[in-house]
């Protein structure tokens, strides 16, 4: 397992960072930053929210990460899109990775899950999975495309209710969270940490492909946990195998046949099973959702 430790960066209250950004509170301190509420002097004392991890210590590491932070920041800074956490900036200092988003302060989709103890309703969750394939469709079309899952796993990037926030106190619209900061594992093939139960097993192996569809899978992992409230790391490798496990109406019977049946081919073990585009499922979510807004079951 990983040193997640390293991760873990102590800020006081009042500590500058970047000439401008002023540390309000510590959030907390995850596997892969320390998370801090802070305040833009530049842009009229705006809250922002920093992901601060630390470079690694030995030269090759602190090399490849540095090199990598600055292209991810660069990709990170230039989205634009409705549904997709904006990153206002990211920069180096001292022996500190920094990243800057927005502030989100409704929480996760993973919050809304703890918080509630039980599944979550199919309108909502078709209304989620529209945005978030959406998200998906930008990032996988952009001059250097860019699939959210990564297959090396020396990064964590995996699309799970963790990496969705709510961006407005009523749910009614989500984010993904593309602000996520290098944090390299400790050997090579490593899975990192909340990975498992998310990521195809086209990802594992020598080869570790991956792709658009690899991404849709998470998707559908994702899905299946806020309709059901089982979580697929619980039993990551079998839990989709329906032909042994139960299938979504069979743990929630209130899922609609369509959803179903949805569900199961983004969750399908050859990836050419799984439907063609983000941009085809979200039409294919959106269209559910008008028909279970029609008073359709699907």
């Amino acid at each position: 397992m990983s040193d997640f430790s390293r991760a873990i960066v102590s800020l006081e209250p009042q500590y500058r960072l970047g000439g401008r950004y002023v540390i309000d509170q510590w959030i907390d301190d995850g596997p892969l930053f320390s998370q801090y509420d802070a305040f833009d002097e530049s842009s009229e004392h705006l809250r922002r929210t920093l992901r601060v991890v630390p470079l690694p210590r030995d030269e090759p590491s602190r090399a490849s990460t540095l090199s990598e932070f600055l292209d991810a920041g660069r990709k990170c800074v230039s989205f634009d899109h409705p549904h997709i956490l904006p990153v206002s900036d990211a920069f180096v200092e001292g022996d500190l990775l920094v990243t800057v988003t927005r502030h989100a302060p409704f929480g996760s989709l993973e919050q809304v899950l703890e918080g509630s103890g039980e599944s979550i309703d199919e309108v909502r969750v078709t209304r989620w999975g529209a945005q978030i394939s959406r998200a998906l469709a930008y990032l996988h079309k952009q001059k250097e495309p860019v699939d959210y899952l990564r297959a090396d796993f020396a990064h964590m990037r995996v699309l799970a209710p963790a990496s969705i926030l709510l961006d407005d106190a009523a749910g009614e619209r989500v984010l993904l969270d593309c602000g996520f900061l290098p944090c390299v594992a400790s050997a090579p093939g490593e899975m990192a940490f909340g990975a498992t139960g998310y990521v195809p097993r086209e990802c594992f192996g020598k080869a570790r492909a991956h792709g658009p569809r690899s991404d849709l899978y998470s998707l559908g992992a994702t899905l299946f946990q806020l309709l059901t409230s089982e979580d697929p790391q619980d039993n990551p490798l079998l839990i989709f195998d329906f032909a042994r496990n139960p299938k979504p109406s069979q743990i929630n019977a209130s899922i609609t046949p369509a959803m179903e049946a949805l569900l199961m081919r983004l969750v399908a073990s050859d990836p050419q099973n799984r439907p063609e585009s983000a941009n085809a499922v979200a039409e294919e979510l959106e269209e559910h959702g008008r028909r279970l807004a029609a008073g359709g079951h699907g």
